[in-house]
């Protein structure tokens, strides 16, 4: 199976990607995965933080921002550390790449535009600000940079990923699932294909389309459907 966002090829049991991708979540394939702070391991967090080092869409939860961090400054400290001789070559500019973009998704987790990282540009206060931001949780359900990362997957959407499994065309098999499960009202997958078009994923990108599955989803009351709507 291959990542839509990093282009990694994962077994097809995968449930996550290394870069983080959800590959069952809500939305149906389409949304990149903020893992759970008590979820993600250092090793996934520096994956996640290299794979995606020009990515400055989606989410990075605290705990994913933080262990990268850690990462980046023991790796620092060995590098210049006077008894070791290690060859550089340029190591530490490799090592600081990803932290622009890791930044600027951790503000998305908190619900803050990218822009704010510039605030560290005020002297001394600008910083203290942008570190307290950096260590707040992030927000709970959809946002304006991101759907919900943590969400429970619904019935609907389950069943129609373990049936499209079993089709020698997983990709096809799931946007018919999703079709026919949205023509019969089914709200969760109305957002599902929703956000296949909107990603461009499987699918043709359309925003037209996608608005048009979600603003039958909101039609019946969900919530999810009203934030995404916004975001087009």
């Amino acid at each position: 199976m291959k990542c839509p966002n990093c282009g990694l090829i994962n077994p097809e049991s995968a449930l996550y990607c290394d870069c983080g991708y959800n590959f069952e979540s809500s939305v149906g394939m389409a949304q990149l995965h903020t893992l759970p702070d008590k979820a993600i391991t250092p090793w996934e967090a520096i994956v996640s933080g290299f794979s995606r080092w020009k990515d400055f869409k989606g989410r990075s939860s605290r705990a994913e921002f933080w262990l990268f961090l850690l990462f980046v400054w023991v790796a620092l400290m060995l590098i210049n550390f006077p008894l070791l001789t290690l060859p550089t070559f340029g190591l530490e500019f490799v090592l600081l790449i990803p932290i622009p973009s890791l930044t600027v998704r951790r503000l998305h987790d908190t619900n803050r535009s990218g822009w704010y990282y510039f605030i560290k540009l005020i002297p001394v206060l600008g910083v203290i600000i942008l570190l307290i931001r950096l260590c707040e949780e992030g927000s709970e359900g959809a946002n304006s940079y991101s759907p919900d990362s943590l969400v429970v997957e619904p019935e609907s959407v389950s069943k129609a990923i373990a049936i499209a499994r079993e089709s020698d065309d997983f990709d096809k098999e799931l946007v018919a699932q999703y079709q026919l499960a949205a023509n019969q009202g089914d709200p969760d997958c109305q957002i599902a294909l929703g956000m296949l078009y909107y990603r461009g994923e499987i699918v043709p990108q359309d925003n037209e389309e996608a608005l048009k599955w979600w603003q039958l989803a909101a039609n019946q009351g969900h919530v999810e459907a009203h934030q995404l709507i916004r975001m087009v």
